[in-house]
């Protein structure tokens, strides 16, 4: 189970990493030449095929994943859950790598939503939220603190803050519903 949810883990990561090379490819031929993509080091299609066989291969660790007690099983414990919460942070990255990177406090709660979701794959059906809260918040204060430390752009204005705000009280107050209703 720990080696699955390793697989799946790394596999999102690096297909998150490699997706950004892709999409920003254009873009780097101008401010970063040396990358692999524009550098010529990696051609595009070869950094498409890594970026799906990561994706592939994270996906199918994350349905590996099977429930950790054994004795007693219904049938609602072969749920998917880590599978779906797998694809789920794979959309998340995607969205994030394609669009919201470049809208401001967006893109910040974003990141702080993929990393609260990515910390459910390996024990998806957790009845406490409180490591998925404190890295959706972590996530979001650090990286909005080095987004204006780094003086990156898109510049942040009061929305960007209002929607970092929204952010972590909607993702937050959602954990807490979810744990409440569980007991």
């Amino acid at each position: 189970r720990m080696i699955a949810t390793g697989i799946a883990s790394f596999g999102l990561y690096a297909f998150g990493m490699a997706l950004n090379d892709l999409l920003d490819a254009r873009r780097d031929r101008i401010f970063a030449p040396r990358r692999p993509i524009p550098s010529g080091r990696i051609q595009p299609r070869w950094a498409i095929v890594t970026a799906l066989v990561l994706l592939m291969t994270a996906v199918l660790a994350a349905v590996l994943i099977m429930p950790s007690h054994l004795d007693n099983l219904r049938l609602s414990d072969f749920v998917p859950y880590s599978f779906f919460f797998a694809l789920a942070t794979a959309g998340l990255i995607v969205f994030y790598d394609a669009t919201s990177k470049y809208l401001g406090g967006v893109g910040l709660v974003t990141l702080g939503a993929i990393r609260a979701l990515h910390c459910l794959i390996g024990y998806p059906r957790t009845p406490l939220l409180f490591l998925s809260m404190i890295l959706l918040t972590h996530v979001v204060l650090i990286s909005t603190v080095a987004y204006r430390l780094e003086n990156k752009r898109p510049r942040l204005h009061r929305k960007d803050y209002a929607a970092i705000i929204a952010g972590l009280v909607i993702g937050n107050g959602a954990a807490l519903f979810y744990m409440y209703s569980r007991h």
